[in-house]
């Protein structure tokens, strides 16, 4: 049997009412990756439908990393028994560059069965998101955090008694969405079901979840490299992936089977062995060499035109060129310990790609 995604079980297996069938993980990813679509391109005055979504879908989806995913995947939602009849409403978009803030945050209502999910756009999979995502790993709580939680308390207040509130997130997204466990009071946790998180870096081990983190389902792909940041000890589950590496981060390539995740044991031995590098690194950073290291970070993602860390490995001469450098913009203040992250990074995904086209070509014989 081909290998299914969260866009055959959107056009498959969505048949049964949420009224009839709560909300689950597989809902909750439907409606993060939802979350990506720029909806602040467009007016929306009114209650915005699933269909109004799909009609809108040529503008909203320009320039998304999942631009062809997108364009199966929402008009599969539009035409869903389960999707269509739910409503985005509470658009909330802040973007300030200078202070490091980039937040994306709306909600999708069923007043059927008033059901109520609360989504934070994440990062993608490209430079641009990974940088982000490392910068969520050195300063740790995040502005966007902080809007996220303030954000989902508002959500939660104007809804009255007998509403069911999710919440969901992906990449960055699934840190603020599990942010809200940490942040929000406790009347108002108890009127959340469940927080879902998907590949979204940890928290540092002195933070403490209010209800207790039983109310976080966390779920990262094999090759888990975001998801594993700052390893809290929240227990998650390891999903199957059919794209290798770090594009793995991407849900739509995650697999499913009868309409059901395909769960795996652990994570991958490569990425257990990426994710000590990383713990080994950040721990020697003091936090005005953390502070440095994003700096770092943001300067060496100027310097290269390629999208993806795969294709920074195709060009080994201009990926030099550009930590050289990035060392020098920082030297004055320790730069050696960064360069040798950024150094120890390439490194593990250069194993992974190179086992990986041993695999390739073992199949091939």
């Amino acid at each position: 049997m081909a290998k299914e995604s969260i866009i055959d079980y959107v056009k498959k297996y969505s048949t049964e009412s949420v009224l009839m069938q709560p909300i689950d993980e597989r809902d909750a990813l439907v409606f993060a990756m939802l979350s990506y679509l720029y909806y602040e391109r467009i007016e929306i005055t009114k209650d915005f439908t699933i269909q109004d979504i799909n009609a809108n879908l040529r503008e909203i989806n320009r320039g998304t990393s999942c631009i062809f995913a997108n364009q199966r995947f929402v008009p599969a939602l539009a035409d869903s028994p389960r999707f269509k009849h739910f409503i985005l409403r509470g658009i909330e978009h802040k973007f300030d560059q200078e202070n490091n803030i980039q937040f994306f945050a709306c909600t999708f209502v069923d007043e059927v069965s008033k059901t109520v999910i609360i989504c934070f756009r994440g990062t993608t999979s490209d430079l641009c998101g990974w940088i982000e995502d490392i910068e969520l790993t050195t300063l740790k709580i995040m502005p966007a955090d902080k809007l996220g939680a303030e954000y989902a308390q508002n959500v939660i207040e104007n809804y009255g008694k007998g509403y069911h509130f999710y919440i969901a997130g992906h990449s960055k997204g699934g840190n603020v969405a599990a942010y809200c466990a940490y942040a929000l009071k406790r009347k108002e946790l108890k009127r959340v079901e469940v927080i879902y998180d998907f590949d979204g870096p940890n928290f540092d081990k002195k933070l403490h979840a209010k209800k207790g983190t039983e109310i976080i389902k966390k779920f990262v792909p094999q090759y888990c490299l975001v998801g594993n940041l700052l390893e809290n000890g929240i227990p998650y589950k390891v999903i199957d992936s059919r794209a290798k590496g770090m594009t793995q981060h991407d849900p739509f390539n995650w697999i499913m089977k009868n309409g059901q995740f395909v769960y795996l044991k652990s994570i991958s031995s490569r990425a257990k062995s990426l994710k000590k590098t990383l713990d080994r690194f950040l721990d020697e950073f003091d936090e005005k060499e953390k502070k440095l290291l994003v700096e770092q970070v943001k300067y060496f993602a100027e310097q290269m035109d390629e999208e993806s860390l795969g294709d920074l490995l195709t060009r080994p001469v201009k990926l030099v060129r550009s930590l050289i450098s990035t060392y020098q913009y920082g030297r004055d203040i320790n730069a050696k310990k960064s360069l040798q992250l950024f150094l120890s990074i390439f490194k593990e995904e250069r194993k992974q790609n190179k086992e990986l086209l041993k695999e390739d070509k073992k199949k091939r014989e």
